[in-house]
């Protein structure tokens, strides 16, 4: 099965990277199945002519084998003067390389044998963006398979009561924070997106695909502790953030449960 994405009659190069599932169909005529995303984020099927099945089952198996890369990892180790439980431990971090924007991302995608510019898939990824805010902030969650599930949440006040009738006051559906003596208000005192991982990006899945090294500074630290030559061991306080400051907490970079947007 093919999908093709669509924002104002132009296709997206998506369908690129996540053709051919239904490409081994005993009935090749029915095999490209094609999804159509119109203005206004109207959903509706169309269905197409297998005739490129078999290359869009080439491409996919290309770009499926060239995002097999390397996650390099450093070590931090936890201050012994911290007040944690976890003080002295060592925690593997990743060394992220880049940050890349949509369109880093659009050039990516123009790379992988497609007809579509870069400026026509860097249009259609900001429209995409702007349509998956609209939805949420609409009350749905919008599932992109293979991706993640986006959604909004929020964190309320604690209200002592519905009504108050010392100060006339109810609550209301509404954002803001609550005054000191108030008794209700606002139910709610943040908005913020969730995004939980779906099918390729699932733990268990990116389990089976990630690859890891050390970078050059920790195998040098690393041969140190061995007692052969190099640097010293990991020096704690340090951030897997790029630019950020310092952290002798572990958990940046994905290393403990509990992370925001998780499973």
């Amino acid at each position: 099965m093919v999908f093709s994405i669509i924002f104002s009659n132009f296709a997206i190069v998506i369908e690129i990277t996540i053709a051919t599932i239904g490409c081994g169909s005993e009935k090749p005529e029915q095999a490209q199945f094609s999804l159509a995303l119109h203005d206004g984020c109207i959903i509706e099927n169309k269905r197409e002519a297998a005739t490129r099945c078999s290359w869009f089952a080439r491409v996919s198996n290309t770009i499926k084998n060239t995002t097999k890369g390397m996650i390099e990892l450093y070590l931090s180790k936890v201050s012994e003067t911290s007040q944690s439980e976890l003080a002295g431990k060592i925690y593997a971090r990743v060394d992220y390389k880049q940050e890349l924007s949509v369109q880093d991302m659009a050039k990516h995608m123009a790379e992988h044998n497609t007809s579509f510019s870069e400026g026509t898939i860097t249009g259609i990824l900001i429209d995409f963006v702007k349509c998956i805010r609209e939805q949420v902030l609409m009350g749905n969650t919008v599932k992109i398979n293979n991706l993640a599930i986006f959604k909004a949440t929020v964190e309320g006040n604690g209200l002592d009561t519905l009504y108050d009738a010392q100060a006339d006051k109810v609550v209301t559906a509404s954002i803001g924070t609550l005054k000191d003596g108030d008794k209700t208000g606002p139910a709610v005192k943040v908005i913020k997106l969730l995004a939980q991982s779906t099918g390729d990006f699932t733990r268990e899945e990116l389990k089976k695909d990630v690859k890891f090294s050390f970078t050059d500074k920790t195998k040098a630290e690393i041969a140190a502790a061995k007692g052969e030559s190099g640097s010293s061991a990991p020096s704690g306080g340090s951030s897997d953030v790029p630019g950020g400051g310092s952290s002798d907490i572990p958990g940046s970079g994905g290393t403990t449960p509990g992370e925001a947007g998780g499973e």
